[in-house]
């Protein structure tokens, strides 16, 4: 089998191709204005920068872990909910 020679300007073309994937992808995208809080901005980038991440990446990365844990959350509660209620019928009197 014959691979192309990874020349400098096959890498570069790749490279751009990747870029204009990810632009038309970017465009498509929802977007979704935030107002942030003083400093919040400052505290994102210094995140990002120390996860070698986009602002954006992180964002997204913490919106994730805040409605998954809703959804755990809410899976709890019903638990418990369930659970005291078979509670309360085994101690209700015949």
């Amino acid at each position: 089998m014959y691979d192309k020679p990874n020349t400098m300007a096959s890498k570069e073309a790749d490279k751009s191709r990747e870029r204009e994937m990810s632009k038309s992808t970017s465009q498509q995208a929802d977007k979704f204005v935030v107002r942030l809080p003083d400093g919040m901005r400052n505290r994102l980038t210094d995140a990002a920068l120390a996860q070698h991440a986009s602002m954006n990446t992180l964002f997204i990365q913490a919106l994730e872990q805040f409605l998954d844990s809703q959804q755990r959350q809410q899976l709890l509660l019903d638990a418990l909910a369930e659970q005291v209620k078979r509670l309360e019928r085994a101690s209700a009197p015949a």
